[in-house]
């Protein structure tokens, strides 16, 4: 389920706001006012432990809800900033309580929505604790393929950054992916941008 039909009920009553790296959405302490739908681009939400050191509470890509907590919260207790060039639509909440009130039909879809957002995000968490690097690859494409055997994913941002997401360095990122192929678990295509997962995946959370 994508994000467009999302875009389209709230086309008049969103605004669409362009950020840099680095810029912040929201800071520690606001009030929440909105929730906020990655366009383009990624946002991250973190807090800090008493020692400095940086804790990622969320990470949304395009077409991926972002600080959804903050329909229930009434401040925010982490930062939200882009950690690259991003477009955020930013739906009020107030707008969004009232169309959940009076429209049954769009509740339920946005519940649904709502839902594998947070499965989803449940899943990053879970693939950290997986110790090799395999395991992680294939829980990651197993994940954004759904479950279904023979799908193939389009890599849609640079290896590095996928690194990133799984926890790894490049280089141990592109010896995996060269060794899970040897293995035939794998086949890329399109300069590794496409790859194919050989034989029947299973869905995250089922």
């Amino acid at each position: 389920m994508n994000a467009d039909w999302l875009q389209q009920v709230f086309e008049k009553e969103s605004q669409e706001s362009a950020y840099r790296t680095g810029d912040f959405i929201f800071r520690l302490g606001d009030a929440p006012r909105y929730l906020y739908l990655v366009v383009s681009g990624e946002a991250r939400a973190q807090r800090y432990s008493p020692d400095g050191a940086e804790i990622v509470m969320q990470r949304a890509r395009t077409g991926e809800l972002f600080a959804e907590a903050g329909m229930v919260a009434p401040r925010y207790s982490c930062e939200g900033y882009c950690t690259q060039p991003a477009r955020i639509l930013l739906i009020p909440f107030d707008k969004l309580r009232a169309r959940i009130q009076s429209d049954g039909e769009f509740a339920l879809r946005f519940s649904q929505f709502l839902t594998l957002s947070l499965r989803r995000q449940c899943a990053r968490y879970e693939r950290l604790r997986l110790k090799r690097a395999s395991d992680r690859v294939l829980h990651y494409l197993n994940c954004e393929l759904t479950g279904l055997a023979g799908a193939d994913l389009e890599l849609d941002i640079p290896l590095a950054d996928w690194a990133d997401d799984l926890g790894l360095e490049p280089e141990t990122l592109y010896r995996t992916l060269a060794a899970l192929e040897k293995q035939k678990l794998i086949r890329r295509e399109a300069r590794g941008r496409r790859i194919h997962l050989v034989g029947a995946g299973q869905a995250c959370g089922t």
